[in-house]
């Protein structure tokens, strides 16, 4: 070993030190100038300016800081079996003899800030609150069944957590109360699992710690963030990937609670409604090679988000019961919500033009078979609007809202159908062309679209930030298309073309409202015992429609039966391709036939038996063939 003008020493805890090998044992004697057991008087002997290694538990470490910020010598840390939390904070060499190695080559001394609570000092982190502790409690294991079991006993828990009233005051800032579940306190992103997760820039001698105020609103959002712990997944980092936390960054903070709260310090345990966090003083510390990632200079880059915690009425709100399972809409999302929906439901001539232009427009496209006019008439359309407004009026049974978005949609149809029939009467074409067709047979597939696209209004209707979404949903559900071709049904008198239609029509607007209405329920915009009877009305009226829906349903199966039964059958040297159904009954099918010459009337025969015989049924054929050179 080369030799040092800083004089080496290492203190070690008898015990764990006898255990060690003998080779372990050996290359200790011979990298420090001076070993010596832990005493209480011990550091009186230690040089000023001296190094010194601790293989100590993390008790007799806590002293021995507090002896290093006095006595004005570096430390550095040896992973001792007892010293998880130094370890963990730390970030610690594993094995001893590459920690001895770190702490010999390492060349860098960080004036380390020191962290109190209470007057206590705090050598990893601390958690207020029973559920950030088990969070936070490291995962010694990667096994997929002792985390599933570790989570179930982790929901258990949840049933018990109530939000606790608490007053916070941070630097020089104005103390502000709100509602919490847990608050965690680290110096650094790398000494606890979730703060890994959470933080992307901290350092141990920056004079600044970090407080991570947990204010969920629901189980969900505390499983989620527990989820992301549990199986490590830390693709994105930052605060604000969580939506129930705030996050303080300081050099002081006070929180004060109305009755005792547990707060655990380095695993153990203290009691308390006050508790003041602060850095004071600094000592000096031997990184390990992991940890050089401190600065060099102290900053002052302090933070005060607390957006995302609940504030006024809110507080009240959640103090008032246990955590809800699915988060409940606050009061003031619950307005905004409202004001809204009870805007789009009024009937407004700006409503009325747009209607009957978008309806104009899809009876163009229908017309002219264009899907891209279509689409382009689904995104003008605003019948989306009143229609999940009829969805949170059935509810929360609220008669105006629903009497206000009913009449609104009514005068939507009434006009939009005048447009469509009176196009219809001096357009003159007659012919069911692949678009209308595609409208007059409705199932239960629609009715999952119509579902689908209910519940996606209504959220983006709840979260402002998703309105641009709308004209995606209005694309997926479709309404007014169906709209036009029940009126051109009409116009042509046609009723079989006005009934599949208006059915698909009817399909979309009582799928919307029921799964819109059910998506406002799980959003906490209505407790269930007003909600129910909506509800119910909605499932029978959705569940008579699903009748004929289901019998469609069973029809596009049997039809999807049909064409994949003769698709690609070969019969002598012709194949039979491209397989489509032209009428049901009598059934007729339009088929491609290929083959190296032109087939005679003989070999055409064949090809209608075939058919025939693995239908089972009597065809009629038009049939294309297609020549192979």
């Amino acid at each position: 070993m080369t030799e040092k003008a800083t004089k080496t020493y290492l203190i070690y805890e008898t015990e764990a030190f006898e255990s060690l090998e003998d080779s372990i044992k050996e290359k200790i004697e011979s990298s420090f100038n001076k070993i010596e057991a832990f005493q209480e008087n011990i550091f009186e002997q230690i040089e000023k300016d001296s190094r010194v290694a601790l293989y100590l538990n993390d008790k007799q470490i806590q002293k021995s800081i507090l002896i290093a910020h006095e006595n004005n010598f570096c430390i550095g840390f040896l992973p001792h079996p007892e010293a998880l939390e130094i370890r963990n904070s730390y970030a610690i060499e594993t094995d001893l003899a590459n920690a001895i190695d770190d702490f010999l080559e390492v060349e860098k001394i960080v004036e380390t800030d020191l962290l109190f609570c209470n007057d206590q000092l705090v050598n990893n982190y601390l958690v207020i609150g029973d559920v950030i502790t088990e969070i936070t409690r490291k995962n010694f294991r990667n096994n997929p069944i002792y985390k599933l079991k570790r989570f179930i006993n982790f929901a258990n828990r949840l049933n018990s957590v109530r939000p606790t009233s608490v007053t916070i005051k941070a630097d020089n800032k104005d103390a502000f109360e709100t509602a919490v579940a847990g608050i965690l306190i680290t110096q650094h992103a790398k000494n606890s699992v979730i703060s890994r997760l959470i933080l992307e820039e901290s350092f141990l001698n920056d004079g600044l710690f970090h407080s991570l105020i947990f204010g969920p609103r629901s189980f969900t959002k505390i499983i989620f963030a527990y989820f992301k712990m549990l199986f490590d997944f830390r693709k994105k980092t930052g605060t604000s990937h969580y939506q129930f936390l705030g996050h303080i960054k300081s050099d002081s903070i006070k929180i004060n609670y109305k009755d005792e709260e547990s707060c655990t310090i380095d695993g153990s345990m203290i009691k308390s409604k006050e508790f003041h966090i602060k850095i004071e003083g600094t000592f000096k510390l031997v990184p390990s090679k992991s940890l050089l990632f401190t600065k060099e200079e102290k900053g002052n880059q302090s933070l005060f988000k607390i957006a995302h915690l609940p504030k006024g009425e809110d507080v009240i709100e959640m103090l008032s019961k246990k955590l809800p399972f699915i988060e409940h809409a606050s009061t003031s999302e619950f307005k905004d919500l409202f004001t809204v929906l009870r805007e789009n439901a009024k009937t407004k001539s700006s409503y009325i033009i747009l209607m009957v232009l978008s309806t104009v427009l899809a009876s163009f496209g229908l017309f002219a078979n264009s899907n891209p006019i279509i689409i382009g008439a689904m995104i003008l359309a605003p019948l989306i609007s009143p229609v999940i407004s009829l969805s949170m009026g059935t509810l929360r049974q609220d008669k105006s809202l629903i009497r206000e978005s009913l009449t609104t949609i009514g005068w939507g149809l009434l006009f939009s159908y005048m447009a469509a029939i009176v196009l219809t009467l001096i357009t003159p074409l007659y012919a069911i062309n692949s678009e209308i067709s595609s409208r007059l047979e409705p199932n239960l597939l629609d009715l999952g679209v119509a579902v689908v696209s209910g519940m996606a209004g209504a959220y983006a209707h709840a979260k402002t930030d998703l309105a641009k979404t709308l004209a995606g949903v209005a694309i997926a559900v479709a309404l007014v298309p169906p709209l036009a071709v029940s009126g051109i049904g009409i116009g042509w008198g046609k009723w079989d073309v006005f009934f599949g239609a208006f059915l698909l029509l009817l399909t979309n607007l009582t799928g919307m409202v029921l799964s819109g209405a059910f998506t406002f329920l799980l959003m906490g915009f209505s407790p269930f015992k007003i909600a129910k009877k909506g509800l119910l009305i909605s499932l029978i009226i959705v569940l008579a429609i699903s009748v004929p829906l289901g019998y469609g349903f069973i029809q596009v199966v049997n039809e999807n039966k049909i064409v994949n039964s003769i698709n690609n059958t070969k019969v002598d040297q012709l194949l039979i391709k491209n397989v489509e159904i032209i009428k049901k009954e009598p059934l007729k099918l339009a088929i491609k036939i290929v083959g190296k010459q032109a087939p005679s009337d003989k070999e055409l025969d064949q090809v209608k038996n075939k058919i025939e015989e693995i239908l089972n049924k009597k065809v009629d054929l038009e049939i294309n063939i297609n020549l192979e050179k």
